[in-house]
């Protein structure tokens, strides 16, 4: 009966899995702008992060990205951090605009 048991394990940490990215996706997204085409969703991920808890990056390569956070609040702090700054990329410093995604 192991095996069985191995299954039905595997089923129920998928279906959590599944359950929590869904939890974790919230509408409290900002979109940046005068990114760097070098600049990925990792780096833009790490560097938002300083201002409080990313749920979710994405960039065009195209000098635009969005960047997803838990709550209201980091995503304001996010606004009121990285708006008109500069941020490192890997050719060099990018000016960023950032705005809430209404």
């Amino acid at each position: 009966g192991g095996g069985m048991m191995g299954r039905g394990g595997m089923g129920m940490m998928a279906g959590m899995t599944s359950a929590m990215g869904a939890m974790n996706r919230t509408e409290f997204k900002v979109v940046v702008t005068g990114l760097s085409p070098s600049v990925s969703w990792q780096d833009l991920k790490d560097w938002f992060r300083k201002a409080g808890s990313v749920t979710f990056t994405d960039v065009d390569r195209v000098g635009g990205g969005i960047v997803e956070f838990a709550s209201k609040r980091d995503m304001e702090d996010a606004v009121d951090r990285f708006d008109d700054s500069k941020m490192d990329a890997r050719d060099g410093v990018c000016y960023i605009r950032v705005k809430p995604l209404a």
